[in-house]
């Protein structure tokens, strides 16, 4: 759910969950919109994969048609259960954190697969992706006005010129 400090991911204890498993997932995605500056912040992710998918780039830029899918792998104190929300977070309960992320791209004909290490902080329970937005080749304008017009002036003369070469050969 969208919050002032960004996203919050429900808790699945509060779904009927226990232990942080179980409970019920969305039936659907979140639709998340990034700020001016094109961050999104997701507070509360755990351990799992989570799939990022953009569905609209910025003006002029290629949209990633492929979703990005994150893997977060987080290991944890026996702390984490008795974790009161407001307490100081990660310090307390998160022992390490490593994340990865698999991105496939197509730009100018190319198609592209990389996987990157995530930078992550265990201090402040933190990972950061970075996506790229490539500016894409643009195709030359057809279908012009104009090109319908000298297209159009083609056809007229071929067909002046078929017709009065056939009442040549009709004369003759």
């Amino acid at each position: 759910k969208k919050t002032e400090q960004g996203y919050n991911v429900i808790n699945r204890d509060s779904t009927g969950g226990k232990d942080h498993t179980g409970g019920q997932m969305p039936d659907k995605a979140v639709e998340m919109v990034s700020d001016a500056n094109g961050g999104i912040v997701i507070n509360g992710l755990d351990d799992g994969t989570y799939w990022l998918k953009e569905t609209d780039a910025p003006a002029g830029y290629r949209q990633i048609l492929d979703p990005i899918k994150i893997t977060v792998d987080a290991t944890f104190t026996t702390a984490r259960d008795s974790y009161v929300k407001g307490d100081g977070a990660s310090n307390k309960t998160l022992v390490s954190l490593a994340a990865s992320a698999h991105i496939k791209t197509f730009l100018s004909g190319i198609f592209n697969e990389e996987d990157l290490d995530l930078d992550t902080n265990v201090d402040k329970g933190e990972l950061n992706i970075t996506v790229i937005n490539e500016v894409g080749k643009k195709l030359p304008v057809t279908g012009t006005p104009a090109l319908v017009a000298l297209y159009a002036a083609g056809i007229g003369m071929m067909t002046v010129v078929a017709v009065k070469s056939r009442k040549k050969e009709d004369t003759i």
